[in-house]
């Protein structure tokens, strides 16, 4: 890792950096590693990204600066490496070992400023601009929803709430009405990967089997199973979001599962 240049980018874009002199978690010390650190210095509160480097031999570059934005790419390229992952499930509390591995493959990360907190967000594939990145992490399923509904997405971190299409409020509507599905009240958003959950007022999942709700076309209004919120959509690191009325969840295009493979410790 060119050190002076990766500092200098990280300033560039207004984004603390710290480089760890020991590793952040007691696995495989020739992994990268990296999380989000927060503290208190002169009673002032900081936020860094914290890079353990590994092995001399692992690439570490920054890709592009939007100092505009205040983020960043980040490229991680080492040979397939095998340690003790560790994933602590928020629900149970409880935390499980297993044996994973780095990939050779080339990982590309954005990361920085968003909103009022630092994160850092795994991509799928390479891009060379922050722009880029942005288009990267919306996924089809989104990009085909927006093409459908009506008026303005919102997002919250990692997730995109959309108003569903005329044929999708029917249907949730009357699955609601005749109680085929349920309304939780305070109910995290699904596929969480660790860490503070997003908790919506009021949640409900349209089931992928609605042959029963049936449209007066004669069709389903989806095929697949497909989550809605309302209310208040709360984070502690992130400004609540109001939704007047139902909106579909759509998770932002980042691989699930990936908390450990990509090297990163602490993620939201």
């Amino acid at each position: 890792m060119k050190l002076a240049h990766i500092r200098s980018q990280f300033a560039k874009a207004g984004v603390g950096l710290h480089v760890a002199d020991k590793p952040i978690v007691d696995t495989n010390p020739d992994i990268v590693q990296m999380d989000i650190i927060r503290g208190f210095s002169d009673r002032r509160r900081y936020e860094k990204i914290r890079i353990w480097e590994g092995n001399k031999d692992n690439r570490i570059e920054v890709v592009n600066v939007d100092s505009d934005l205040k983020q960043l790419i980040l490229m991680v390229h080492e040979p397939r490496r095998e340690y003790i992952a560790e994933v602590k499930d928020w629900r149970t509390g409880k935390t499980v070992k297993h044996k994973d591995h780095t990939s050779e493959q080339k990982r590309h990360f954005l990361m920085g400023v968003d909103e009022r907190q630092l994160f850092i967000a795994t991509l799928r594939r390479g891009v060379n601009t922050v722009a880029d990145a942005h288009k990267a992490l919306k996924s089809t399923e989104l990009t085909l929803a927006e093409g459908k509904a009506p008026g303005k997405t919102i997002r919250q971190g990692e997730w995109f709430f959309v108003h569903p299409t005329m044929e999708e409020a029917k249907a949730l509507a009357e699955a609601l009405h005749k109680g085929l599905v349920a309304e939780h009240k305070k109910e995290a958003l699904p596929f969480n990967r660790g860490g503070n959950p997003h908790t919506a007022d009021y949640l409900a999942r349209l089931p992928s089997d609605v042959s029963t709700l049936k449209l007066k076309h004669g069709f389903p209004a989806q095929s697949r199973s497909a989550t809605y919120v309302r209310g208040d959509i709360s984070h502690s690191d992130h400004k609540t979001v109001k939704l007047g009325s139902w909106r579909r969840v759509i998770k932002n295009n980042e691989p699930s599962g990936l908390l450990n493979k990509s090297g990163i410790n602490w993620i939201d």
